[in-house]
């Protein structure tokens, strides 16, 4: 995911895009965050979130042959940038 908060704050020139595995897949341009530029107007945190399911045995993942097994979630190319 990127984003760009719009800057000067009167212009709708944000965006927010989105890719798995390299390709796009969400793509929002023409975005307005923010109405003035201040210190709380900037992205003050990061929050990374992944989720599986549910907390019962059926979310739980399984083979083809209906086994429980375990299974990896791999993230790259994390980075927060700023233009700070």
């Amino acid at each position: 995911m990127r984003v760009f908060l719009n800057d000067p704050a009167s212009e709708s020139n944000g965006s927010m895009v989105v890719w798995v595995d390299d390709e796009l897949v969400i793509e929002h341009e023409s975005l307005r965050f923010r109405n003035r530029i201040t210190p709380a107007s900037y992205i003050q945190r990061f929050l990374f979130n992944t989720f599986h399911g549910g907390s019962s045995p059926e979310w739980a993942p399984r083979s083809k042959d209906g086994s429980y097994k375990t299974d990896c979630a791999y993230f790259d190319d994390i980075k927060l940038l700023s233009s700070l």
